[in-house]
């Protein structure tokens, strides 16, 4: 979930090696040392981060923000051909991060609303 925190509020989902440079260069840093570091992720880690962005595109979005299903969860998992503890592993992720990604979602419309 840090990984998600860190790129939602930096927008940017850079590898570890990169970022900093890229900050530094676009001019909005003066001090490498007071950037935070890149969560890393593991292999198994980052293809479940990619999952639940991907999974992202199948909301149902009406009045609000809607949250991702399990049956798209389910569906997913049968393509990539997860076993029951990946199936498992999956729909936790996504149960933990939708949270997150939908208050950061929700704050970055509202500041775009009073612009």
């Amino acid at each position: 979930m840090d990984a998600l925190s860190f790129a939602l509020e930096f927008k940017d989902s850079a590898q570890p090696d990169s970022f900093k440079r890229q900050l530094a260069m676009a001019g909005q840093v003066d001090d490498m040392d007071t950037i935070p570091d890149v969560p890393e992720l593991s292999s198994t880690l980052m293809y479940f981060y990619n999952a639940f962005f991907d999974l992202c595109t199948t909301r149902h979005n009406g009045m609000g923000i809607g949250v991702i299903s399990w049956l798209s969860v389910r569906q997913y998992a049968d393509y990539e051909q997860l076993d029951s503890f990946g199936v498992h592993f999956l729909h936790r992720t996504v149960k933990a991060l939708d949270p997150i990604y939908v208050e950061h979602l929700v704050n970055e419309s509202k500041k775009n609303q009073k612009r």
